[in-house]
Order: structure tokens, then C-alpha cells, then sequence
């Protein structure tokens, strides 16, 4: 019998996907011990069958593809080889592989995809809009009764919009997504996606039958950024659909937008991400979206050819989600009339409400991400967001709502104009979020860390909403690539992001200006102007940061390749603006620079920055070219690194290590950990610059000043210079500046600022306080890598390090990160004088366990003796190599041994 069992099959990063555009789709699988003992389990080959339906699938007839018996270990990335699929088509396969003794495994459980719509001429459809709009409401209604003479054996939906778009069937939801079709940069592509709807049909021929929708600005046109510009893309909100129907003899329907659709204005009057929605339920026409609604009042759609551009492409990532439901910690009524509830924590989302009030009633829904020490609303760092929320009540014994377009960030919700008490069930969260898969977890002693972790998980939830924002409150809400770039270490350790960022690293492409400069915000937003167009230092460097640490964690060798041209665009950009024959960029007049955003007290002059990631990104480049075998490409960019790196000690390195700008003379914490992580010293000079940022911090009272650039590597700096100390020393800091202050300040999320809100002060400045901003949870990175001790050697993980770095007076830490080939766990504890670490590593990979101590003979294995060779090139460790399995280590622990340093 097999040890394997292979499990979790998944098409393009996707659990059975139903629009797939490439001809050549990557599968993968995980598989799973078939008994949690075993040890060094590892697949030696695979076999994948692929039929048009599972019937022939299981039979093994008229194949669509057979890969025969293929000798690899892989289990991601597997191309499709087949014959060539149509539109529409529906693949099912399933997987067998052979273990490492060549045993083959059982046939996995079946899985499958669909294709999508491959050529633009078999979207038999045609744009629709409202005869109404921009007159009428922003969330027009539109249906269309049809009737069916054959048997149904499926029927797909496909849709999109020029805005947003809910659906419906015969009355009920197409699906549990929000706000599809997504957010691109609408003049380069629409996304749209497909939904199985076969149920939601009526069986019995010649039934009436009826698709409706309801459109609604989004993205597209309502107002987005600090500016609060609407049509950004366009003025006019459209709506695309194909409902295909198959029949049990073969034969298909197309129930397509047309003039055939009827429309009319809905009961939402306005509806923005920005403002929030208003809706009149006495304006409600219940049944409209079912069969013997009178539609005689209603008016034709107006319609527009599809045309040939912009491109219709299916969504590649995952779509946003209710992802939770919240129940109020607290309420208060803070003056007659007016009603604060409390979550218990900052979201992305919305409320529903549960109402009985006289008809014409309306209630005012605002939301807040703080209160005020009289416990008012605190509202002000949301600037020209409204986040206001409107329903006027139609007088029934109890009415439930909830917004259906718009989404807000809030901890607290206001409730004006509600007749009497709401009560304690009147309010209820919905958390809201692209639904990323979780990938990880931690836990360890310090129960401010462990809070610290929960914050940046939720943060990262509110903040991965479609692409990875800055913030879900205030008037901006966009895409911004430094924040993105500064924590996607982190979030590949907490949730699945594969999907996700095949999508975003698009919109990022989609949005890089014609001389190759990626911009600091993707998408890209029309009329923001140039200097948003122009990416500044490590922001623009997200097309080479992002794609280098995607290869690193999941080995993605496609993805690689199809940013790659875009990275040599922006490098060979950076080269063309730098002071020639220098190789140094400096500021130029008319662009704004971040700098190292929000630092405290504190300047680091812009050219090192620009500098250390122009030598950064060039880096990044010329390890892509070597991985994708460009010998020639690698060579010139490993030389021009090295010029990089010459001119960065010639102009901001001095004799004595110290690095500083060259219109200032302040040295940074950043300064030195961009020199240092970046390699850009001479070996000589090293451990003379980490002294001068030993002293930065010391200077500090041992606490931090980095702003968004320096943060994500001043622990990692701190651990590979070996002072995991100091790393822990600011790790548990509670006092300002630090990542636990906000935590005793109240903080569930990630703070854009250090200090966001003091309660001896209030808030900090609102024209740019969000408290809900990812960047500053880089540090959870260091969470796994470091305390816990899971990293990666080989990318996708086939080899992973598990070498967890204990101090801090911390007694236990665990984590888990599901890898593309399963789980891995490290937990560690201390007892008395011996340290324990449990470690699992999953099937079809190896790994680098490094136990903390400095008595290699005192290593033990689930009690026995370790007799296997034993790496002590680090006296603090002993290192061994082990395939998979669960193992449970001890060995001699004795922390002043071991030092303060390791």
C-alpha cells in the first residue's frame, strides 16, 4: 500500500475554477500521509487523466488527456498537455502518483475546471445600460423573463460590468460574491466571472424564468482617492451576460444582455464606496427578479455594441466575500436619540440591521474607526469619506437590511433616528475581504505578541480587498504598490496569495507607463497626475520585489516569466534617470518622494533610498534572468548591480561605516538597514555600520524609528547580525514608538502610524491616520521565520528551514504555514533545561531542522539518541537533515549558554 494519498487538487491556484483562458492550465495537488507516522514519504511519479466528464473519466475512455506515468516529485505547476480545449468546455481529471518505495496511490477524487470565453466574437452579447442613468438611481434593476423548451443539463452564467453587479435567478443570488466583476484599470481590461447556475433553474419546459441584476457604479465610476473624483474610467455604468444553457440532447441557449432586457430605478438612490448607500424600502418592488412580475412600466435597456476593446478576461484571483458576522461587545446611548455599538474590532465591511419602525423612518448608519474620549464618533481621519449609510424604513413588523454596494472601515457604529431603544440585536458586523485561503497560524507566550499577530492578520484581511489597499476607511482605498511590496513577506506566511496577486501583478502590469515606470498606485487611476504615475523608490519596486518573493514562496516559474519584461522595463527606467557614469538616483524636481514614509523624528535622505533599491531591484532582475536561464540579460545586470553597489560606497559610505546622504549628515536606522540588507558595504565595513545602527537604536532608548521603507528589514537584519536580542528587546517594547504601544492603546489592527492615537493626547494628525495599514505588520515575517523558525531554502518549499531563534524571556512559540505540499509546523518550549521542539514536515519535501543548543550530544528524537550526522558550523545549533514526518526533539537548553546574541 501506497504512503501517499494525493488530495486538495487544485487548477490555476483555484478549487474547480469555471472560466480558465489559457490553453495550457497548471494543476496541482498535495499529498497526504495515508498514516500520520510515516517518515521520508515522497512522490517519485505521477499520472494525470483528463476526460470531458467524469463517467468517461472513471472508465478511461475517449480521454482527453492521458500523461502516462511521469518520474517527477512535482505537484504545482503541472501544464495541461492534452488535446486542444473549446470554450466552454468542461475538463475532468483526476491525479495518481507512486511513492518513494513505487507504489502507486489509489486514484484521487475527481476535480475539474471549465474553460472560459477564449475568443471576444463568442460573447454573443451586447453592452446594456439604463435609459435612466446618470438621471435616475446609480443601482438600476434590470431583468429579463425567458422560457425553455428542453430539459436543462447545465447552465453557466457569465458576467461582468463596467461598475459592479448582484445576480440573480428566478429569485435567488447567482452567488455569495460582492462587488464582481473586480477592479482593473478598465480602459486596459474588464474581468468577468462565471458562475454555475444549473440549479437555480426551473427543470420543467416552458416555465417563465427570469435573470435579473442590479448595476452599480463601483469602482468604475463612483468616486475614488483623496480627491473624490467620480467617472474615473467612465460616465456611463454598464452591464454584460451570457446565461448558456445546455441541453440533455446537446443543443445550447443563449440567454444574452440585449435589447430584450428591461430596466428600471431601483430603491437604492445613491450608492458609493466613499459615501455609503441610501436606500427607500417604500420604493421596493418585491418579486421583481422572479416570473410574474408586472414589468409593463418598465423601460427597454438601452444598448452598445461590445467593441473590441477594452479586453474581457476572466478573473484569475479570488473574489471578495462576507468572510465573518459580529456580534456588538458594547452599546451606549451618548445622547437622546443617538446610539454607538461597539464590535470589539476594526473591519472592512458593513452592517445589517434588524428594524421595526414606522413607515418613512429613516435611520442614519455612520461608521467609525475610533471614539472619542467622550465616546462620541471619532470621524475625523476619514476627510472627505462620509461612510454614512441611510435606510428609510417601509413600516413592516420587522425589516432586515443590509447595504448591498458599498463597504466601509469601522469598529463603532453610530445609529441616529431610530424610534426608541434598537436593542442589543439590532446591529450586526459583516467582515468583509477578497477570500484568500488561510495559510498560517502562531501562538506563543507573550500574550501582547500573540495579540500583536491577531492584529496583523485582521489587517491584512481588511486590506486584501480586491487588490492589496492601503487603508478601507478614508477617501483613498487604492492600491498602493511600496505598502504592498513592504508586507507581502508577511502575507504569503498568513494566507494563500498565489491567486490573488497572479491578478494584482496584471493590474501592476496593465498600469507600467510607456518608458517603463511601474506607478505608486495599481491600478492605476486616471487624473491622479503624473507624480502618482511615476513610482517613486520602493514603491515602483513592487514589480521586482513582489514577483522575486512570489517565486521564492511558491515556485511559480510562469508568473516569474510573464513579469519579467515589465522588470527589465523598470530597471532599465531606473537606469536612464540615474546621474550617468554615477549610477546614483537622486530627486528629481516636479515628482514627490516618499522617503522612508511616516519615520519618527527623522529624515533619511531620499538618493540612499533611491539608490540602495535601484541596486535592489537590479538584483532582483538579475536572479529572474538567471532563473529563467537569460544568460546573457543575467550577466549585464549582475554588472550593473555591481556599479550600483560601488557608487552607493562611493557617495553615502564613509571610511568608518557610518552611511549618510549627501544634503544631510543624520545618520538613520534606515540607512543602515537598507546598506546592510541590501549589500551594499564592503565586507570590511559590515559589522561597523550594524555598531552604528546598534547605536541608532540605543540613541532611541532602544526603540524604533523607521519608517514603511526601513521597517520590513530591521528584525531580519537584527537575527542574520546576530543580535536576536535586540530583535526581542523591540519585539516586547510597549512604550512609544513600538509595535505592542498601539496594543495598549486599544489597537486591533495595524496603526499607519506609530503614533495613531495616545491616550494622553488623542488622536494624531487625521489628514493622514488610518487605523487599518498593513505596512507597519512586516513584522509578523519575523513571527515565522525567526521565532517560530519556518523559512524557505528551495522555492515552493521543497526544502524548508525550520530554525527557530529563542530569547526574549519567551517559554513557548508554534506556527504553521501550509505550503503548496502541505503543513509544516515548528513548535518549540522551554522545560527547565532542555528545549523541546516538535517539527512537521509535509510528504514530498525536506527540510534543515536547526534544535537551539550548544551540547550536540544531548540531542534526543522521540527519546532516543539522534545518531544520524549532526551540522554544528553554528556552535549555537545542532543542525540535521530530515525528510518527512513529524519529529519531536530535546536537547540541553541553557539560555546564558546559548547567548543573549544567537
Amino acid at each position: 500500500m501506497s504512503s501517499l494519498t494525493p488530495t486538495a487538487l487544485r487548477c490555476e491556484y483555484l478549487v474547480d475554477p469555471l472560466a480558465i483562458e489559457r490553453p495550457d492550465p497548471r494543476l496541482s495537488w498535495i499529498s497526504t500521509l495515508a498514516e500520520a507516522s510515516t517518515r521520508d514519504a515522497r512522490q517519485t511519479a505521477y499520472r494525470i487523466v483528463a476526460a470531458a466528464n467524469e463517467p468517461d473519466l472513471i472508465a478511461g475512455r475517449a480521454l482527453l488527456w492521458d500523461s502516462g506515468r511521469v518520474p517527477s516529485s512535482a505537484s504545482e505547476h503541472i501544464h495541461y498537455a492534452g488535446s486542444e480545449l473549446a470554450s466552454f468546455q468542461r475538463v475532468c481529471w483526476r491525479v495518481q502518483v507512486w511513492d518513494e518505495a513505487g507504489q502507486p496511490t489509489a486514484w484521487s477524487p475527481t476535480a475539474q475546471w471549465a474553460m472560459g470565453i477564449r475568443a471576444r466574437a463568442e460573447w454573443q452579447a451586447r453592452w446594456i445600460h439604463s435609459p435612466l442613468t446618470p438621471q435616475g438611481t446609480n443601482a438600476p434593476y434590470f431583468r429579463r423573463s425567458f422560457r425553455l423548451d428542453r430539459p436543462v443539463q447545465e447552465a453557466r452564467l457569465y458576467a461582468t460590468a463596467k461598475g459592479i453587479y448582484l445576480g440573480w435567478l428566478n429569485g435567488k443570488p447567482v452567488s455569495d460574491e460582492q462587488f464582481a466583476p473586480g477592479w482593473t484599470d478598465y480602459k486596459q481590461r474588464i474581468l468577468y466571472r462565471c458562475y454555475d447556475v444549473t440549479a437555480l433553474l426551473d427543470p420543467a419546459p416552458g416555465i417563465e424564468q427570469v435573470l435579473a441584476a442590479q448595476l452599480n457604479d463601483g469602482w468604475y465610476k463612483g468616486p475614488i482617492g483623496w480627491e473624490g473624483l467620480a467617472s474615473r474610467w467612465g460616465g456611463l455604468i454598464e452591464l454584460l451576460m451570457i446565461l448558456r444553457v445546455v441541453h440533455t440532447d446537446g443543443s445550447v441557449t443563449i440567454i444574452a444582455s440585449d435589447e430584450n432586457w428591461k430596466t428600471t430605478n431601483s430603491p437604492i438612490l445613491a450608492s458609493t464606496f466613499l459615501r455609503g448607500e441610501t436606500h427607500d424600502a417604500g420604493l421596493e418592488s418585491p418579486g421583481w427578479d422572479r416570473a410574474g412580475f408586472a414589468d409593463g412600466a418598465w423601460h427597454r435597456a438601452n444598448v452598445r455594441s461590445l467593441g473590441e476593446a477594452p479586453a474581457l478576461e476572466a478573473h484569475r484571483g479570488p473574489p471578495v466575500r462576507r468572510l465573518e458576522e459580529l456580534r456588538p461587545i458594547d452599546r451606549w446611548q451618548q445622547r437622546p436619540g443617538v446610539w454607538i455599538y461597539d464590535l470589539g474590532q476594526n473591519v472592512a465591511g458593513r452592517v445589517r440591521i434588524r428594524i421595526t419602525a414606522p413607515a418613512g423612518t429613516t435611520v442614519r448608519i455612520r461608521h467609525g474607526e475610533m471614539v472619542t474620549p467622550a465616546r462620541d464618533l471619532y470621524v475625523d481621519n476619514l476627510r472627505s469619506a462620509l461612510s454614512t449609510d441611510l435606510y428609510t424604513a417601509r413600516g413592516d413588523a420587522e425589516e432586515v437590511w443590509e447595504p448591498r454596494f458599498t463597504f466601509h472601515g469601522f469598529q463603532y457604529v453610530e445609529i441616529t433616528g431610530w424610534p426608541g431603544d434598537p436593542g442589543a440585536d439590532a446591529v450586526t458586523g459583516i467582515v468583509m475581504g477578497s477570500d484568500c485561503p488561510p495559510a498560517g497560524s502562531f501562538s506563543c507566550s507573550h500574550q501582547l505578541v500573540n495579540q500583536l499577530y491577531a492584529n496583523i492578520v485582521r489587517t491584512q484581511r481588511a486590506n486584501y480587498f480586491e487588490v492589496p489597499t492601503d487603508c478601507p476607511q478614508r477617501d483613498e482605498r487604492m492600491g498602493w504598490t511600496g505598502d504592498a511590496q513592504a508586507y507581502i513577506r508577511t502575507a504569503v506566511c498568513t494566507y494563500d496569495i498565489a491567486a490573488f496577486f497572479t491578478k494584482w501583478l496584471q493590474d501592476l502590469r496593465d498600469s507600467q507607463s510607456p518608458e517603463g515606470c511601474f506607478p505608486n498606485v495599481a491600478p492605476a487611476i486616471p487624473g491622479l497626475g503624473e507624480w502618482m504615475a511615476k513610482g517613486d523608490a520602493a514603491w515602483g519596486d513592487a514589480g521586482t520585489i513582489c514577483p522575486l518573493t512570489l517565486w521564492r514562496v511558491y515556485g511559480d516559474r510562469d508568473q516569474l516569466a510573464a513579469m519579467y519584461p515589465a522588470m527589465v522595463r523598470w530597471v532599465d527606467y531606473l537606469h536612464r534617470t540615474a546621474v550617468q557614469d554615477l549610477h546614483v538616483r537622486y530627486h528629481r524636481d516636479g515628482l514627490t518622494v516618499f522617503g522612508d514614509w511616516l519615520q519618527v523624528d527623522c529624515w533619511t535622505p531620499p538618493e540612499v533610498i533611491m539608490t540602495a533599491f535601484f541596486h535592489h531591484s537590479t538584483r532582483l532582475l538579475a536572479d529572474a534572468a538567471e532563473i529563467l536561464g537569460k544568460t546573457a540579460d543575467a550577466t549585464r545586470y549582475r554588472e550593473l548591480q555591481a556599479k550600483i553597489k560601488l557608487a552607493f560606497i562611493r557617495e553615502f559610505v564613509r571610511p568608518d561605516g557610518r552611511v549618510i546622504g549627501k544634503r544631510s549628515e543624520q545618520e538613520t536606522q534606515t540607512n543602515y538597514l537598507l546598506a546592510l540588507h541590501f549589500d551594499l558595504l564592503p565586507d570590511q565595513l559590515r559589522a561597523p555600520a550594524f555598531e552604528r545602527l546598534l547605536a541608532c537604536l540605543a540613541e532611541r532608548d532602544w526603540h524604533l524609528s523607521t519608517g514603511f521603507v526601513g521597517l520590513p528589514y530591521l528584525m531580519p537584519v537584527l537575527s542574520a547580525m546576530g543580535r536576536t536580542d535586540v530583535a526581542y528587546r523591540l519585539l516586547t517594547t510597549t512604550t512609544y514608538p513600538s509595535w505592542l504601544y498601539p496594543i495598549t492603546q486599544g489597537a486591533t489592527t495595524i496603526w499607519e502610524r506609530w503614533n495613531g492615537w495616545k491616550k494622553e493626547e488623542g488622536p494624531a494628525d487625521p489628514s493622514m491616520n488610518s487605523y487599518s495599514h498593513y505596512a507597519y505588520g512586516a513584522v509578523g515575517e519575523w513571527l515565522f521565520t525567526d521565532l517560530a523558525g519556518i523559512d524557505v531554502l528551495e522555492p515552493g518549499f521543497t526544502t524548508i528551514r525550520v530554525r527557530p531563534r529563542l530569547g526574549g524571556g519567551f517559554t513557548h512559540a508554534e506556527a504553521t504555514h501550509d505550503c503548496q505540499r502541505g503543513r509544516i509546523r515548528s513548535a518549540w518550549r522551554i522545560s527547565g533545561d532542555l528545549v523541546h521542539l516538535e517539527v512537521t514536515i509535509p510528504p514530498n519535501t525536506s527540510a534543515r531542522v536547526s534544535v537551539p543548543t550548544t551540547e550536540a550530544s544531548s540531542l534526543r528524537e522521540s527519546g532516543a539518541s539522534w545518531k544520524r550526522e549532526v551540522d554544528r558550523s553554528d556552535p549555537a545549533y545542532a543542525t540535521v537533515t530530515v525528510g518527512s514526518g513529524t519529529y519531536a526533539f530535546t536537547a540541553a537548553y541553557r539560555a546564558a549558554a546559548a547567548g543573549a546574541r544567537g
